[in-house]
């Protein structure tokens, strides 16, 4: 079964800008930073692929939908094939935009092609017809995280979004004391700040050195999609946050196992179904 989820993270072309700093009591800090930066927000829209060990990615930034700032990135020789560039009028996702990322990156199922099971959060965005229709006219299905869930259930979440949030300010701060450096050789001050391509740039680079297999791989078993079909599911199968709500849906007498009633009434269900189907 080949599993695939779509989750927008928002972002800021300063990361770090909330971030505490220390200085000596008396004299001019040593940070300068753009303040509108740290409000300047964008979009990345993350994409964890049980079958693909270098998935897409989608980054939107804040402008006029296929205007300037759009047209300039689409000609950037330096962006990879698989990040998507999209622009919108507040730089957060729209049905049409994912609708779009989707066009570009869902392949229709072939004949000898797995289908994909496509997993959605509970974002308006995502709930709009028209993101259903294009999954489902390209032969995959859509499930969807119940709101409030994701935190539990949804691998960006669970275990991508943290990582990659980490490592994007930690070579952000890379990045900027590398520019203080030049400055001072060169006699010159002022504040760090990146550009769009510069951000686009960043973020490849720290999307490039995850390991999208073994997030993939620990993500899906852990929040549910490839748990055990037999036998026992022990707590560490299980992600740290959903243990409690899967205790007090499922006990076991053996505190290190968690119970299976869930999954043998969802085997029940399907089967139902299936007959009726047929």
């Amino acid at each position: 079964m080949r599993w695939v989820s779509w989750d927008q993270k928002p972002a800021w072309f300063n990361n770090t800008a909330l971030d505490t700093t220390y200085s000596v009591v008396g004299h001019e800090p040593l940070v300068r930073e753009i303040e509108a930066h740290g409000k300047q927000r964008m979009t990345i829209c993350t994409c964890v692929d049980s079958a693909l060990a270098d998935p897409p990615l989608g980054i939107l930034f804040k402008a006029a939908p296929k205007g300037r700032v759009w047209a300039d990135l689409q000609a950037d020789t330096d962006i990879p094939p698989w990040m998507h560039v999209q622009t919108q009028c507040k730089g957060s996702y729209r049905a049409s935009d994912m609708v779009d990322l989707l066009e570009k990156t869902l392949t229709p199922r072939g004949p000898d092609e797995e289908t994909q099971i496509m997993c959605l959060d509970w974002f308006a965005a995502h709930r709009d017809p028209s993101v259903a229709k294009i999954i489902r006219e390209r032969g995959h299905v859509l499930l969807f995280h119940g709101g409030g869930s994701t935190g539990y259930t949804q691998v960006n979440d669970t275990h991508l979004h943290a990582t990659l949030q980490a490592e994007m300010k930690a070579l952000e701060i890379a990045v900027f004391y590398g520019e203080l450096e030049e400055m001072d050789a060169e006699g010159r001050s002022g504040a760090c700040s990146h550009s769009r391509h510069d951000l686009c740039m960043l973020v490849a680079r720290v999307w490039e050195s995850l390991n999208h297999q073994a997030i993939s791989h620990k993500g899906y078993q852990q929040t549910g999609p490839e748990l055990p079909l037999d036998g026992p599911i022990t707590m560490k199968d299980v992600c740290r946050d959903l243990r409690d709500l899967v205790k007090e849906m499922c006990p076991h007498e053996d505190p290190l196992q968690v119970g299976t009633q869930i999954r043998e009434e969802a085997r029940a269900l399907v089967d139902r179904m299936w007959r009726k189907k047929k």
